[in-house]
């Protein structure tokens, strides 16, 4: 699964997120849910592959890539520009 991420290009727009085959530029699978909305201002995959997170709109949304399902969403009151994963030893 990790290696199939690593070969796509995560393609961003308004309301969805789309894995995007880097050899064809064919839509190969998105990640949408309807509290996700808005433009997507960062994207953060986690080392070991199991995750993808978004933010935007104030918030964090947290995929599972296996299932392309929303696991997680975090509300700031701040403007969210950056996101990243921290690995644990």
């Amino acid at each position: 699964m990790f290696t199939r991420l690593v070969r796509e290009t995560l393609f961003y727009c308004l309301l969805e997120l789309a894995s995007i085959s880097r050899d064809t530029w064919a839509k190969t699978s998105t990640y949408s849910d309807p509290s996700s909305i808005g433009t997507v201002t960062a994207l953060a995959m986690c080392p070991n592959g199991i995750y993808l997170a978004s933010a935007s709109n104030k918030q964090v949304h947290i995929w599972s890539t296996e299932t392309r399902r929303l696991m997680f969403k975090f509300v700031s009151a701040l403007a969210l520009i950056l996101v990243s994963f921290i690995s644990a030893p």
